[in-house]
């Protein structure tokens, strides 16, 4: 196998310059170097947006007759994250759209080279080192090449990649022997004169695949730091390897080195993924990327800016797959060309079009009926392809190159149902269609009477419509038309009955889990679950100090509350996580002027609300929480809301999700 073109062993994220001496030509000339590449008018058109951060387009001026796509993304968004994507083992395969689904991807493409021989020859294992979520899953020494590949590392605020080299460092120690060394962990085939190391990543492909390339191989099988079995030469190799346990491959006169692992004999196999190819110091530290995903060292496109030193002689025109990576390694270009087995791009094209996005280094992925790249449109939550090389249905691959947002938007499964209460007792429920966007509509219908019985009236979700009076908290469940009411047995505490008091009336709220959150007389913020089966509060926990600043407290989706501070009528948003008991975020002041809601506001979640203004007008807002920017702000949709005396929302007809992208 060829090995790839010279890197320095990168710095943190950019390679620095590299000096090198001319070599002198029998002519005595100094080598030529590659020439610049000229960029040519390479453009977008149809921008979208798919999350903070990610945006997908359509090349222009690429020079193919088949549309080129493209995705963007800012790795300095802290919300995107990049993922190496594959199906669990090494050596199975599934399509991307696949495993895209599974990881919760927003767009992804496919990955590095493999063997898409006949199942029963081929391995489909990638020929590349591969990192997933930091765990190795396969990489070779430099002495088995194919050394280059995209790294990513995360660094707390964001993502930073580059085209880089990752060397296998993996030594054999049978005990009371000399330590010997291994090239390749989970390769798709073996160099001839080597050893191979499997290990339980690893499918239930037939490794007989693995050593086609080689005169002579011996397979040692370890279990338990001890050798279990050893095989005759040449025997047919296996699958899968056991849980626990790693297979040895010797191969030529890497059979050798296999010597001393007899029958029970206690070995230790150590390896790691390492960036500099130095193999004198045993113990370099590992690589900190937690993607890696192999390059071919043939179809290097880019290298700083200009073609790479080994040029690309290859000119046909096929669907082809790229990736780009910015000088400073904060953005990086997914490209996909659609095409098939005549039509498509070249090389050429691709580092062409790489070069006129941006690029400084890119780098060819497998193409042809390997291509494919899916995205998830805004709005929506399922991924479509919209590049492929028209097989159908998708081929499936070994691995791929994933996208995903950690950035929650608003999702509305139905109307927003609000329930108001006239001083006569009457209780209307009031549903507004669409409530997190700026089409609305109203229906209402009269549901109820005796609710001024109530000083709160309190919605929850389910159709739960809580009532507190001086005799505590009481539980009502509306189950529409036709069902009508659930009945309270009961108070379902005194504790409650504060709130009743106009002065306390908004210091309680309830979020779309059903969960209580209450400001009490000692100004702490206490945090109450009801268990409905008992009637009792399992959780009844005080879990901050000095809200006795806000006048007002509002649930705007699970453990998401907003504030209001009764001096300026600043607004305040906070985050409680409910599972790990801790904050997530904390006074986030996002906005003034709140004071103008004398007569409250409500939330039926996702981070939407409604502020009920002293001369009834009620006014929609929308905040979105990766930016902390208002979305919609101040939308007047409705007036006349004097006439009650309580109004609440349900707070569960919107949810803040990852599963789309709203803006």
């Amino acid at each position: 196998m060829a090995l790839s073109h010279p890197l320095l062993a990168a710095s943190r994220w950019r390679r620095t310059a590299v000096v090198m001496l001319p070599v002198l030509l029998a002519s005595g000339a100094a080598a030529p170097t590659p020439a610049a590449a000229a960029v040519t008018a390479i453009g977008v058109t149809g921008t979208t947006t798919l999350a903070p951060g990610l945006r997908q387009s359509t090349v222009t001026g690429s020079g193919s007759a088949r549309p080129v796509h493209v995705v963007e993304a800012d790795l300095s968004t802290p919300t995107l994250q990049v993922q190496y994507l594959s199906p669990p083992s090494v050596g199975e395969k599934q399509d991307v759209k696949v495993m895209a689904t599974n990881a919760k991807s927003v767009a992804a493409i496919n990955g590095d080279f493999w063997d898409p021989r006949d199942e029963a020859i081929s391995t489909n294992a990638p020929d590349g080192a591969s990192i997933k979520n930091g765990q190795l899953r396969g990489a070779r020494a430099r002495s088995a090449g194919y050394n280059d590949v995209a790294s990513f590392v995360s660094n707390g605020t964001g993502t930073l990649a580059r085209l880089a080299q990752i060397y296998l460092q993996a030594s054999v120690t049978p005990e009371g022997h000399a330590a010997f060394s291994a090239d390749q962990l989970n390769s798709p085939y073996l160099i001839p004169n080597g050893v191979g190391i499997y290990n339980d990543l690893w499918s239930s492909a037939n490794r007989s695949r693995t050593v086609e390339k080689a005169t002579s191989w011996l397979e040692v099988v370890i279990s338990g730091g001890k050798v279990t079995r050893r095989s005759e030469r040449n025997a047919t190799l296996g699958g899968a390897v056991q849980p626990g346990s790693i297979v040895l491959v010797g191969t030529g006169t890497g059979i050798d080195r296999l010597n001393d692992l007899t029958v029970g004999a206690a070995v230790t196999v150590n390896y790691r993924p390492v960036e500099q190819n130095n193999e004198q110091v045993p113990q370099q530290p590992p690589t900190a990327a937690q993607v890696v995903l192999g390059a071919h060292p043939d179809y290097i496109l880019l290298v700083d800016g200009a073609p790479a030193p080994k040029p690309i002689t290859n000119t046909t025109t096929r669907a082809r797959t790229a990736l780009g990576f910015s000088a400073d390694g904060r953005k990086i270009w997914l490209v996909a060309a659609d095409g098939d087995e005549s039509t498509g791009a070249t090389f050429a094209q691709m580092r062409e079009i790489m070069l006129g996005l941006g690029a400084d280094d890119a780098i060819s992925l497998d193409g042809g009926g390997s291509t494919t790249m899916v995205t998830r449109a805004s709005g929506t939550s399922t991924l479509s392809a919209i590049s492929s090389s028209g097989e159908n249905p998708l081929r499936k691959v070994p691995n791929g190159l994933g996208l995903t947002s950690t950035a929650r938007s608003t999702d509305c499964t139905g109307p927003a149902s609000i329930f108001a209460a006239k001083p006569d007792g009457s209780l209307t429920l009031y549903q507004l269609t669409q409530p997190s966007t700026t089409t609305t509509t109203w229906s209402s219908s009269v549901i109820g009477a005796g609710w001024n019985q109530f000083g709160r009236v309190l919605a929850g979700p389910g159709g739960r419509v809580y009532g507190i009076n001086s005799g505590g908290l009481y539980q009502y469940v509306w189950r529409g038309e036709t069902d009508r009411w659930k009945y309270p047995a009961g108070s379902l505490g005194t504790q409650f009955a504060m709130y009743a008091d106009a002065a306390w009336r908004d210091k309680i709220t309830v979020d779309r889990q059903g969960d209580f959150y209450r400001i009490d007389s000692a100004g702490n913020l206490v945090w109450s679950r009801l268990d409905e089966n008992t009637s009792t509060w399992p959780i009844n926990q005080t879990i901050d100090g000095d809200w006795g600043q806000y006048d007002l407290l509002i649930a705007a989706d699970a453990g998401v509350l907003f504030a209001r501070a009764a001096a300026d009528g600043k607004f305040y948003r906070y985050r409680f996580d409910t599972n790990t008991r801790t904050w997530v975020t904390k006074r986030q002041q996002l906005g003034a002027g709140w004071q103008q809601f004398t007569r409250g506001v409500v939330s039926p979640g996702g981070n939407t609300m409604f502020g009920l203004q002293e001369d009834g007008d009620f006014l929609q807002y929308r905040q979105r929480e990766w930016d902390n920017a208002w979305a919609i702000s101040g939308r007047d949709i409705g007036d006349g809301w004097q006439q009650f005396a309580n109004v609440t929302a349900a707070p569960d007809a919107c949810r803040l999700t990852t599963d789309l992208y709203r803006p």
